[in-house]
């Protein structure tokens, strides 16, 4: 049996998978976070099924693509919820039980591919409250608190996060944040991952062509690990938390330099909502319940502006430093 042991902020849990069941590829984005035996709150058991596929369970409550082309359905059958990609692989939770059970279909060719690792991921976090959004973490100069950076697809999240990267802001992640509450504290952890940037983004910064992977695939795409961002740029500890400095919506391009001003909560929450919370055929879930309620005391608590991005890259860092006051020490000329 393979056995391993992930500990992230506010989680400890554990996968156990049969010698067939392919667990070894179940969660490839926590290699950073493996340790060795202690005590855990959650246990995920991944085992084989036979057969020509795995039944769904119960009633289909969504049905479609995911982002990147692959069919999926969520079913609920009594206390059960079930993710399901036909002909590969089941994800079934159980509410109010610190189990989810995974089986792989022993035909299935890649059965973690897809976004099956994040769905995995994303059903063992909420049961502990944790609840995971779609942003960007970086780590202002001279704070030890993050930015969040929420964009819808194709407003240049990436971009706006290589850019200031590359000029002192710290990468923390470019995908997924991991929110939580402590107390009184809204506190948020960014999973740290592999940047995916466009060839069209790596013209504008060909100081990380060097440090970049092949490109391919539909979107010409190549990998930016985190590895060669450390060889770049110093990176912020991945292992803890952080309390929110300051979150940025990412508006429609447009020319000139970019611009950072603040924006109404109302404007920038309808945003944010819109890329966060699902609705299934029968209601909102409970979680996504939950996580409207975290972001709207998250909007309500932080300061909040809109980044116009512009059609010149190397401005954003000094429109962000403009508006979250930051002062950067000049820079000394070598003799």
């Amino acid at each position: 049996m393979l056995r391993k042991r992930y500990v992230i902020p506010g989680l400890a849990f554990s996968l156990v998978s049969e010698p067939d069941a392919r667990g070894d590829q179940a969660l490839p984005q926590l290699g950073l976070f493996e340790e060795s035996d202690g005590p855990v709150q959650h246990e995920i058991i991944v085992t084989t099924a036979t057969g020509d596929d795995i039944a769904t369970r119960g009633s289909v409550v969504w049905a479609g693509n995911l982002i990147d082309g692959t069919y999926a359905e969520l079913s609920r059958e009594g206390r059960d919820q079930q993710f399901r990609i036909p002909g590969k692989i089941s994800i079934v939770e159980r509410s109010g039980e610190p189990v989810t059970r995974v089986e792989v279909l022993a035909s299935a060719e890649r059965p973690f591919r897809s976004m099956a690792p994040a769905v995995l991921l994303d059903t063992v976090l909420r049961d502990h409250g944790l609840l995971t959004i779609h942003a960007a973490s970086l780590m202002p100069p001279g704070r030890d608190e993050l930015l969040l950076l929420f964009a819808p697809s194709g407003y240049g999240k990436t971009t706006t996060s290589l850019a200031l990267a590359l000029s002192g802001y710290a990468h923390l992640g470019d995908d997924m944040v991991v929110l939580r509450q402590e107390g009184g504290d809204i506190l948020a952890w960014g999973m740290p991952r592999s940047l995916k940037v466009q060839r069209r983004t790596a013209t504008m910064f060909p100081e990380v062509l060097p440090h970049l992977g092949a490109f391919g695939g539909d979107e010409d795409e190549a990998p930016l690990t985190r590895d060669a961002l450390a060889a770049m740029m110093a990176l912020p500890d991945p292992k803890l938390n952080y309390r929110t400095a300051a979150i940025v919506v990412v508006g429609p391009r447009s020319n000139g330099p970019a611009r950072v001003r603040p924006i109404s909560k109302a404007d920038a929450l309808s945003v944010i909502l819109t890329d966060n919370i699902g609705v299934l055929s029968d209601g909102v879930p409970r979680p996504q319940q939950a996580l409207f309620r975290l972001l709207t005391k998250l909007v309500s608590t932080t300061p909040i502006f809109q980044l116009d991005a512009g059609s010149e890259p190397r401005s954003i860092a000094s429109a962000f430093d403009a508006a979250l006051g930051i002062i950067r020490e000049p820079a000394t000329a070598e003799a």
